[in-house]
């Protein structure tokens, strides 16, 4: 039963750390999507005018503060999916 249990907390923490790496992914896809936006699509953006297309112009008008974002969420997604697994390993392991 022992056994049991740790394979599933093995399994629970592979689980969770996927799920932070693919958080990770998302993240960068979404800076890399609006760092690579074209002068027609910024174009076509700053002509619908809402609420939504304004943060988008305007985070590619500061790009700085996207990729200090990126990398700070980044970071801590990364430091919080590295402390989880350790913590549940050494707890369930000793």
């Amino acid at each position: 039963r022992a056994m049991l249990t740790q394979g599933f907390t093995l399994a629970f923490a592979a689980f969770g750390l996927s799920l932070f790496t693919v958080l990770l992914a998302v993240v960068s896809a979404s800076e890399q999507a609006f760092l690579s936006l074209t002068e027609a699509q910024l174009r076509r953006l700053k002509d619908r005018g809402n609420g939504r297309s304004e943060r988008i112009l305007e985070y590619v008008r500061h790009p700085h503060q996207v990729i200090l974002t990126t990398i700070l969420s980044s970071g801590v997604f990364a430091a919080g999916a590295i402390l989880c697994f350790l913590l549940l390993l050494s707890s369930k392991l000793t």
